[in-house]
Parts: structure tokens; sequence; C-alpha cells
């Protein structure tokens, strides 16, 4: 898991630098972002990131990464919508990243959010991970649990609420919703994946869990 998170943040900087090379005063909003770093990473001198988790996340945060001019914080949850009215005063393209975050929100919620953000922002970009529905209910929900419950010891009641069969689902939220690309894990070239890579086109493999990008 160590080896795929770091795979996962390497990738998401990329699409984040991107971001930034067609929008280079753009905002990049980090929903759920615990204890990233992404702005010390990509920070280009002209971009403003908001770092977004739980009031208690936040004020740890505070206390190891001070805000600086571009960088700020928003202590609440990403389903309390209030934070989007400060992300919208700006006026400018918006990069919403949800890494390993909407897996564990309600289903509805979810979608109520992206579709929100879709009415409201122009030009700008969604950039997040799924997971396959399947691992939402029934016997694989209860693999799931029992793998972050019991093996990863995430807590109790940890478990998976949103999934999609593909990324195309959520295009029907809004009409100007569309998919621009997806990446998997075995798309890197990593050393460290290992023989991973050897089932790289093999769809049950890539299906499991995902990166989608979208245009809002």
């Amino acid at each position: 898991m160590r080896v795929h998170i770091a795979i996962r943040t390497k990738q998401y900087d990329k699409y984040a630098i991107e971001f930034l090379e067609e929008y280079p005063d753009g905002i990049i909003v980090n929903l759920g972002c615990g204890m990233d770093t992404r702005f010390h990473r990509i920070d280009n001198g002209q971009m403003t990131l908001y770092d977004l988790d739980l009031p208690e996340i936040i004020d740890l945060k505070r206390t190891l990464l001070p805000e600086e001019e571009r960088y700020k914080y928003l202590g609440c949850s990403v389903l309390d919508h209030s934070w989007i009215d400060v992300v919208k005063a700006h006026g400018k393209p918006v990069l919403f990243i949800a890494e390993g975050l909407f897996m564990y929100l309600p289903q509805v919620e979810v979608e109520n959010l992206v579709s929100k953000l879709s009415s409201l922002f122009e030009d700008s970009v969604l950039l997040c991970e799924i997971v396959n529905k399947k691992y939402t209910k029934g016997f694989y929900k209860k693999m799931v649990e029992f793998k972050m419950n019991k093996e990863q010891k995430f807590g109790d009641n940890v478990t998976y609420e949103f999934g999609l069969t593909n990324s195309y689902e959520l295009e029907r939220l809004s009409p100007t919703i569309k998919v621009m690309d997806e990446w998997a894990y075995l798309d890197s070239n990593e050393d460290k994946l290992g023989w991973l890579r050897l089932f790289k086109n093999i769809k049950v493999f890539r299906a499991t869990q995902w990166t989608a990008r979208y245009k809002l």
C-alpha cells in the first residue's frame, strides 16, 4: 500500500502540474488533504492551493506547515459546501483533487457535490480516485471492511460507500461533465510495482481501483 500511495501521489502531482501549465495562476483544492505536502512540491510561484480536511486534521497540520499567501487551509468536511464560496470568490479555473477520498463518502453526497461543482466552475477539472461499485455492497464490501478494520487497523466502521462501474457514469450528472482520461496504478513504469505490471492490460485488474480526470 505504501508503494501504491507513493505512485498515486506522483501521478497526481503530474496532473496538477499539467493543469498549472494551462492555468499558471489557477486554484487547486486538495479535498481530504491529510498530511499531504503537494503545494511545496508543485508551487510555480503563481498558483493558490487550498488544503481542505476536518478541523482536527487542519489544526494539527497548521502546527507543522504554516499557511502562506498562496497556501491556505479550509477546516471543514468536504460535504459542508460552505467552503465552495471561498474558492468561487477567486473567479479562476480550479483543479479539485479527491485522492483516496470519495470511496469513503455516501454515494448521494458525492454525486451532489460533483453536480454542484460542475454548475459553478467553468474551465475547471475534477481529479478523483474511484473504486469499483461491487466493493460497496455484499460480500466484497465485507471483504473491504475486514481488510481495513482488522488487518490494516484503520479503525472501526471504515468501509467503501461510493463506487462506479465505469468513469462515464458521472457524466449523467450534468451535460458539462466529460471524462478527459483515466489512469490506473498498473500504468506506472515504477520498478517497485514488480510483477504486478504483467496485469496491465487485463481489464479485471484495471477496473478494481483507478483514477478519472473530468472536465466540469
